[in-house]
C-alpha cells in the first residue's frame, strides 16, 4: 500500500512536465488534444506581457496595473469555454443518440409488454450494467488516464491490451451466466429462465460496443464515436418495430435485436482497424498490472457504491413482484432522458479533467470542474422543476397510461440524479489528481444510507421507497466526496509545470 501512496502522491506528478519521463509518466498527453487556452507562464506573465520583456519591471501597486490581472483571471476562466464547448457539444450529441436509442427502446417495449414482462427486461439489463461497470472501472477508466502517454507502437500495443482486457471481462461474465443457467436448469422455469440464455449470447456484443466507445472517447475522436452510435440506432429501433409489427416481440427477442445492433457495427469497426492494435501478451500482463494499480480502488468503490442501483430492483421484485419492478423500469426510462446530458458531458469531462490538471495544474482543474458544476446545476435543476410540474402527465402520455400517475416518484428520482451528477464531477476531479481510492468512503456512506432506508421504506412505499432511498444515498455520497476532494486538493502544494 505504501508503494501505491508513493505513486499517487502529489510529488510524483503524472505529467512529463513534473519531471517524469514522457514514455513512463502517466500524464503524457497526445498533443492533438492540448488545450490551446492554457497560458505558458514561462513565456507570458499574467498581464499578457512577455516575461523576458518584463523581467525588470517594478511590482504592480496601482489599481490600473491590478486591473489587467483581474481581467486576465476572468479571461483564463472563460478562455477555454469555446474549445471545451465544441467538444462538450459533440459529446452531448453523441450521448443524445445513445440516450434517444435507449429511450425509444423503452417506449416500444413498455407499450408492448405487460408490467411483469417489462420488469423482467429491466432486471436483465441490471446484470449487463453490472458487468459494464466492472469493465469501466478496471479497463476503461485507467485507459482514459494512461493512453495519452503512449505513442506509436506503444499506443497500438496498449490498445491491443485493452481489447484483450475487455474480452476477458466478457468471457468471465458469460461463464458466470452459464454457471447460473446450469444450476437453475432443473428448477421450476420462471419468466427469467430463457432470458439468461439470451444474455449469454448478447452480453459480449454489448460489452464490445462499450469498449469501442470508450477507446474513441479517450482520444476525443468524437465524430467517429458519433457515427458509430448512429449506425446502432436504426438497426436496434428498426428491428424492434419489425418484431412488434409481426407480433413476435418478447423479452428474449428484444435482447437478441439489441445484441445484433451492437454486434454488426462493432464487427465493421474491428475489420476496418480504425484504431491500430498490436497484440503482445507480455505487454498485456504488464498493462494489466498498471491498470490494476490505478483501478482496483475504483473497482472496490464501484462494488460498494454502484451495487445498490442494481440491487434495489431485485429487492423490489422480492417484496412487491415483477409489476412493481416494471413501474420502476418505466420511471427509470423517463429519468434516463437527462442522462443524455450527464453522460455526454462526463464522456468529455473525464479525459479533459486529467488533461487540465496535467497541463494547467490545480487552477485549470478547478476552473473546469466549476464550469461543469454550473452547467449541471442549471440543466438538471431545470429538469427537476419540470418533473415537479408535469412529471405525472409526461408518464401517462409516454406509456399510454399503462403505469399510472407516477409524478411523485419521477420528481424524487430527478433530484437523485442531480445529486449524483454533482458527485460524479467531484469523482472526475479525484481521478484527475490520481486519487480514485478516495471515493471509497463516499461510496460506503451512500450504500449504508441507501440500504438502511430501503429496508425501512420499500415495504410500505414500494417504488416510492426506492426513489427516496436513492435520493438520500446520492446526497450523502456527494457531501462526503466534496469534503474529501477539498481536503486532498488543498494538500497538493505543487502544480505540474509546463514542459
Amino acid at each position: 500500500m505504501s508503494e501505491i501512496r508513493q505513486k499517487l502522491s502529489p510529488e510524483s506528478s503524472p505529467c512529463p512536465a513534473a519531471g517524469v519521463d514522457e514514455m513512463t509518466g502517466i500524464g503524457h498527453l497526445d498533443e492533438r488534444i492540448v488545450d490551446e487556452t492554457v497560458l505558458d507562464e514561462r513565456v507570458v506573465d499574467e498581464t499578457g506581457t512577455p516575461a523576458e520583456a518584463n523581467s525588470f519591471a517594478a511590482p504592480a501597486t496601482t489599481s490600473e496595473t491590478r486591473q489587467p490581472k483581474a481581467d486576465t483571471r476572468w479571461a483564463r476562466l472563460l478562455g477555454g469555454v469555446n474549445k471545451d464547448a465544441r467538444n462538450a457539444a459533440m459529446a452531448l450529441i453523441d450521448q443524445g443518440v445513445v440516450s434517444f436509442t435507449t429511450f425509444l427502446t423503452a417506449v416500444i417495449l413498455g407499450r408492448n409488454f405487460l408490467d411483469s414482462e417489462f420488469g423482467v427486461y429491466y432486471l436483465a439489463l441490471t446484470l449487463v450494467w453490472a458487468v459494464r461497470g466492472i469493465q469501466e472501472q478496471i479497463v476503461a477508466s485507467p485507459y482514459m488516464v494512461i493512453c495519452h502517454r503512449k505513442e506509436g507502437d506503444q499506443e497500438a500495443r496498449y490498445a491491443g491490451s485493452a481489447f484483450i482486457h475487455s474480452a476477458t471481462v466478457s468471457v468471465i461474465a458469460v461463464l458466470a451466466l452459464l454457471v447460473y443457467a446450469l444450476i437453475t436448469l432443473g428448477s421450476t422455469p420462471t419468466a427469467f429462465t430463457p432470458v439468461i440464455w439470451v444474455l449469454i449470447a448478447v452480453a459480449p456484443a454489448i460489452l464490445l460496443r462499450e469498449h469501442i466507445r470508450f477507446v474513441g472517447l479517450s482520444h476525443l475522436r468524437l465524430k467517429g464515436v458519433l457515427l458509430f452510435d448512429l449506425s446502432v440506432l436504426p438497426l436496434q429501433i428498426g428491428g424492434l418495430l419489425l418484431l412488434s409489427h409481426l407480433d413476435l416481440l418478447s423479452v428474449a427477442s428484444a435482447l437478441l435485436v439489441i445484441g445484433a445492433a451492437c454486434a454488426l457495427p462493432s464487427i465493421v469497426w474491428l475489420a476496418s482497424r480504425i484504431r491500430p492494435m498490436q497484440f503482445d501478451f507480455a505487454a498485456v500482463r504488464a498493462d494489466w498490472r498498471e491498470n490494476w494499480t490505478l483501478g482496483r480502488w475504483a473497482l472496490i468503490s464501484h462494488f460498494v457504491g454502484s451495487s445498490t442501483p442494481y440491487a434495489l430492483p431485485w429487492i423490489l421484485l422480492a417484496t412487491h413482484g415483477e409489476a412493481a419492478a416494471g413501474i420502476l423500469a418505466a420511471c427509470t426510462s423517463i429519468i434516463g432522458l437527462p442522462r443524455m446530458f450527464i453522460n455526454g458531458l462526463a464522456n468529455f469531462l473525464f479525459p479533459r479533467s486529467a488533461h487540465a490538471f496535467c497541463k494547467g495544474g490545480k487552477r485549470a482543474l478547478r476552473e473546469l470542474l466549476s464550469r461543469a458544476a454550473v452547467v449541471y446545476v442549471v440543466g438538471l435543476g431545470s429538469f427537476c422543476l419540470l418533473m415537479l410540474a408535469i412529471g405525472g402527465p409526461i408518464m401517462l402520455f409516454v406509456f399510454d397510461g399503462q403505469y399510472g400517475d407516477t409524478g411523485t416518484i419521477l420528481s424524487v428520482l430527478a433530484f437523485a440524479v442531480l445529486a449524483k451528477a454533482i458527485g460524479n464531477i467531484l469523482g472526475n476531479g479525484l481521478w484527475a489528481i490520481e486519487r480514485p481510492q478516495a471515493t471509497f468512503a463516499a461510496d460506503v456512506c451512500a450504500t449504508i444510507v441507501v440500504l438502511g432506508l430501503a429496508f425501512l421504506l420499500i415495504g410500505p412505499l414500494s417504488v416510492l421507497g426506492v426513489a427516496f432511498s436513492m435520493l438520500a444515498g446520492a446526497f450523502a455520497g456527494t457531501v462526503v466526496r466534496a469534503v474529501t476532494f477539498q481536503r486532498l486538493f488543498a494538500s497538493i502544494h505543487q502544480d505540474p509545470q509546463p514542459a
